[in-house]
């Protein structure tokens, strides 16, 4: 993908929402979706193609005036869809204020059963040297926490967290498993 979008890129992305989409696609098919050696030959995220090929996801371009109202419009399309994903120019929120955000965003929708997780282009993030960020927006995704839950215990059951470092499994796994 190259170097990171420059700001004017972004504001093309909110702009332009159908290459936004299909950048998007590409980058699930060909970073979330890809088997790793590095991973045991599984995905970086093992249900996203189901939920890609089979109308599970739920997309929505966001600002943050609006950010609490496609919450809730995301939460309702979870009825049908597997996973809400609102995108959004993350030169609006930095990485830091995007996570206190979630954090405390959280602490509520967890015991309605629901659950938001980030990904910010600044989050330098890896998973056994694999980059897993999308470079051409923020992301925050929306779940049900009891269908990720269970999803997450499964690939336990499998294995699939061997390949993590336990850091890794009680940052972004454990915490929402206690809840």
């Amino acid at each position: 993908m190259g170097s990171n979008p420059t700001r004017t890129e972004y504001f093309k992305m909110i702009a332009n929402k159908e290459k936004t989409i299909e950048r998007l696609t590409n980058w699930m098919e060909n970073v979330l979706e890809k088997p790793r050696e590095k991973l045991g030959g599984w995905p970086l995220c093992p249900f996203a193609k189901k939920a890609r090929t089979n109308n599970g996801i739920y997309i929505s371009f966001i600002d943050w005036t609006n950010i609490d109202e496609e919450i809730y419009k995301s939460l309702l399309n979870l009825e049908e869809k597997e996973v809400g994903v609102l995108l959004f120019d993350p030169e609006e929120l930095n990485n830091n204020k995007l996570f206190d955000y979630i954090y405390h965003k959280n602490k509520k929708l967890v015991k309605k059963n629901y659950v938001l997780i980030m990904d910010h282009p600044d989050e330098k993030e890896e998973l056994n040297g694999i980059s897993t960020h999308f470079q051409y927006a923020g992301i925050v995704l929306v779940f049900k926490l009891d269908k990720l839950n269970s999803a997450t215990k499964l690939l336990k059951e499998k294995g699939y967290f061997k390949y993590w470092s336990k850091d890794r499994i009680e940052e972004g796994v454990n915490w929402r498993l206690k809840e």
